[in-house]
């Protein structure tokens, strides 16, 4: 699997080490238990973290069961939404002279999900700006680990084919994301 050092070079350049992912090709078990799994489950550790500080202000009426609810359903929600990600990836990409690989498409969601999933940990502090700021970035680290990955994995040779499907897929995932977080909130809106 991939090294932690590996991927900041990840973003600007499609063989960095996304050529030892196609060499090594980690199986989907493996990226699911060593990578999606434990990385995916700490958005909602620091949401039940953050309803302590930042919940118990702005929402002051809403149980503790109501966060670990919604953070169970965000969970499950991310897991689902990587899934309809790879989905697109794949299917994009097939319109985009790219291969339509699906163990590869999973890749790189998989790889493009790990700034959103590291952002939440500005939920650890008590700032209201670097709440915004930091998804912001992690987003845009997203595009870029998008377009380098459907490079390299999936083939998307012309530039202009990676950008627009890495834009094409954020896109919807900026989508996912808005509905990931109404998930979230559902239950402590409603207490």
């Amino acid at each position: 699997m991939m090294k932690f050092l590996h991927f900041p070079p990840m973003m600007w350049s499609s063989s960095a080490a996304w050529d030892e992912i196609a060499r090594t090709r980690p199986s989907i078990v493996s990226m699911i238990f060593g990578l999606v799994l434990p990385l995916s489950a700490l958005p909602p550790r620091m949401l039940i973290h953050a309803a302590d500080h930042i919940g118990a202000r702005y929402f002051p009426d809403a149980p503790a069961d109501s966060w670990r609810l919604a953070a169970l359903l965000f969970f499950v929600a991310e897991i689902v939404s990587l899934l309809l990600m790879s989905w697109l990836i794949r299917e994009v990409s097939k319109t985009r002279k790219g291969s339509a690989d699906i163990h590869d498409a999973f890749t790189v969601a998989a790889v493009a999900a790990l700034p959103l999933w590291l952002s939440s940990l500005v939920l650890l502090q008590h700032g209201i700006v670097p709440v915004i700021v930091i998804p912001l970035l992690a987003l845009a680290a997203s595009v870029a680990l998008i377009r380098y990955g459907v490079d390299n994995l999936l083939q998307v040779r012309e530039p202009i084919n990676a950008f627009e499907l890495a834009v094409i897929v954020t896109s919807s995932g900026v989508f996912a994301w808005i509905v990931l977080v109404g998930i979230a909130l559902a239950p402590v809106l409603a207490s």
